[in-house]
């Protein structure tokens, strides 16, 4: 654990009070992570090659809010998991012609937008990209609308979008 004796954290430790939640990365199963009577944090393991990725939904109130997290789009579970979200913040890191080690671990542009579209997402906020994704931004866009056709919103860094 990150704050138990060697962790990273382990001088917090003993500071804080906390209870931890373990989210499988097994991409079948929904884990509670958080709950009270307004809001509801639930999280499910995605596919991001052999590393272990988690994708989160939040819902509060009538308001949705699902974050991909890095995955390769494979999991027809998350599909489900954020079927009818306000907002599905993703994380386009990969390209459309990306291959190899790129394509095991980040969606396709089109991947994307056949999710979004799929899981009937309200609005898609792009995020995360990687350098040589920067580059061909409005290629992937193009890409991404071509296969979603709901409001989509290009993020930067400390960006606030209005989810009312």
């Amino acid at each position: 654990m990150l704050f138990e004796q060697g962790g990273v954290f382990a001088i917090l430790g003993s500071r804080l009070d906390y209870e931890t939640v373990e989210v499988s990365t097994d991409g079948s199963t929904i884990t509670e992570v958080w709950a009270d009577s307004e809001l509801d944090v639930t999280g499910i393991g995605v596919p991001h090659g052999n590393v272990p990725t988690v994708g989160y939904r939040v819902d509060y109130g009538d308001l949705s809010i699902a974050f991909t997290s890095d995955q390769n789009g494979s999991n027809t579970q998350f599909i489900e998991f954020i079927r009818d979200v306000d907002f599905l913040v993703i994380h386009m890191a990969g390209n459309e012609n990306a291959t190899g080690l790129m394509a095991d671990l980040h969606a396709k542009p089109s991947v994307w937008g056949q999710m979004a579209t799929e899981a009937g997402a309200g609005h898609v906020v792009v995020s995360h990209f990687s350098k040589s994704n920067a580059i061909a931004l409005e290629e992937n866009l193009a890409i991404l609308g071509a296969n979603y056709d709901g409001p989509i919103t290009v993020s930067e860094d400390l960006m606030c979008v209005d989810v009312r």
